[in-house]
């Protein structure tokens, strides 16, 4: 298990303190596409606010529907198991309730044709980003 947060995750947290969302999705994405569920959770509300990139929530239910995966999961894709807060600190539970609550409420709000390019969206994630 990683007990610290990766780079890309720090130049992120810092990006979204400044406001600079643009550049917080850069760095969530970096991190995202090593597997890092929070970030990919981040990435996930980001697109369905549509905080630094165009607002879709196909692109939100892909990026929440990897996290949520990786949350609920005994063998997560990367080995980036834990979830940090601002200052750090694992989260507990409750907070990746937060993850299953957020993926749920945007496919809730998805049409079927939504759903299903979300849905292979996430396969075409997984198929590029095997894991170690």
């Amino acid at each position: 298990m990683i007990d610290e947060k990766p780079d890309a995750v720090v130049s992120a947290e810092e990006c979204y303190r400044r406001e600079d969302y643009v550049e917080a999705v850069r760095w969530y994405r970096v991190a995202a596409d090593q597997g890092h569920f929070r970030s990919q959770y981040e990435l996930g509300s980001m697109y369905a606010d549509g905080r630094g990139v165009q607002q879709s929530n196909v692109n939100a239910y892909m990026w929440l529907k990897l996290s949520n995966r990786q949350a609920l999961s005994p063998q997560p894709h990367r080995p980036y198991r834990r979830l940090f807060d601002e200052s750090g600190e694992t989260m507990d539970r409750l907070d990746i309730s937060k993850v299953i609550e957020a993926h749920d409420r945007i496919a809730a709000g998805l049409t079927p044709d939504q759903l299903a390019e979300g849905q292979r969206l996430a396969l075409e994630w997984d198929a590029a980003h095997p894991p170690d």
